[in-house]
């Protein structure tokens, strides 16, 4: 893990990180996004890591007409390394998450700071945001929280969409756990996140919906038996670190369980898109025997019987050889090569 903590007293109030790769279609409504924050006292600095397109202009465009505007140029190493290149060079008091084909309401940062001020003992808030595209297009990330809810470690593990990337957290986390795990290439964010409760500190979500997250056919969400691999190894680390916590490990063998299984019925899905069907019946079996369920023993049956029509009634609801469905943003989507 690289550890990216530069301190630098006379700062902004906060430093926006922002790694890119490939952004060319987005990254000017996130800059703006930044720049119009009713919070004025701020620093954004961008990474682009490495990318083929137009963005590496559009940034310097932007730095040039915006002091408060750095960039980082390097070659494409991954998420977790261009996040960790920012925050080596942040001075702000605050760090704040945003990617570059997300963006923010004016008032963002405003709001999640005011936080900070009632509450001290805070050391991570995060924001609630609207789906922009996708099949939870123009929904909000958390539609049932009302008022400030506060997590922890076993509310994380439970429930993994509990954190968005949206998130506002204080510089002395950061020195004290590290920046991000650069050997992840997806679910990087979910395991910050788990270090940062596990080391005791508290997590505020905020109800007002003041982002807006991106949903991309390109993004390393779109493939999710990548994402299911990455959170169950994820979740392997994390009990490592929690021997001791009974409740806490019975949560988390929950949890690769509940992963294990889809992962069987991600595979399963499309061996019979495939024509595998042999195949496709072994992982529903497998599946089953992680959790059997009525829906899943008449997918078996079928599967048997009548393998061809439940071929075309995935085929239907929008699976395809190379993929599967969207599984959503708790499994940490991110960018395909950055």
């Amino acid at each position: 893990m690289s550890s990216a903590a530069s301190t630098s007293p006379s700062g902004p109030a906060v430093s926006v990180i922002m790694p890119a790769y490939n952004a060319a279609a987005y990254i000017t409504e996130a800059i703006e996004s930044v720049l119009n924050q009713t919070h004025r006292d701020l620093e954004l600095i961008v990474v682009d890591d490495g990318s083929t397109d137009e963005t590496p202009s559009i940034v310097a465009g932007w730095a040039e007409r915006d002091p408060r505007v750095s960039v980082i140029t390097q070659t494409n190493h991954g998420i977790s390394a261009a996040r960790n290149a920012a925050l080596a060079a942040s001075r702000g008091r605050f760090l704040a998450l945003l990617d570059s084909d997300d963006a923010w309401d004016p008032a963002f940062l405003q709001t999640q700071l005011g936080v900070f001020d009632r509450l001290p003992d805070v050391g991570v808030v995060t924001g609630n945001a609207l789906h922009c595209g996708g099949p939870h297009d123009g929904q909000a990330m958390w539609s049932s929280v009302n008022g400030l809810r506060t997590l922890h470690l076993d509310d994380l593990l439970s429930h993994e969409t509990s954190v968005c990337i949206m998130t506002v957290f204080r510089r002395e986390l950061l020195e004290e756990i590290g920046g991000f795990d650069v050997r992840l290439r997806c679910n990087e964010d979910y395991q910050f996140w788990l270090r940062v409760a596990l080391a005791g500190h508290t997590i505020v979500q905020t109800p007002q919906p003041l982002g807006r997250y991106r949903r991309r056919p390109d993004s390393v969400s779109a493939d999710p038996g990548l994402m299911l691999d990455g959170i169950i190894r994820v979740l392997g680390s994390m009990r490592a670190l929690c021997e001791g916590r009974a409740g806490t490990l019975a949560i988390i063998d929950r949890q690769v369980m509940r992963f294990q299984r889809e992962r069987w019925l991600l595979e399963g899905k499309l061996a019979l898109i495939d024509g595998r069907f042999g195949r496709a019946g072994e992982a529903f079996a497998a599946a089953r025997r992680l959790g059997d369920t009525a829906k899943l023993r008449a997918v078996a049956m079928l599967c048997r019987v009548w393998p061809r029509a439940l071929r075309l009634l995935y085929q239907q609801r929008g699976y395809h050889q190379r993929g599967g469905p969207d599984v959503g943003p708790g499994l940490a989507r991110r960018r395909a090569s950055s």
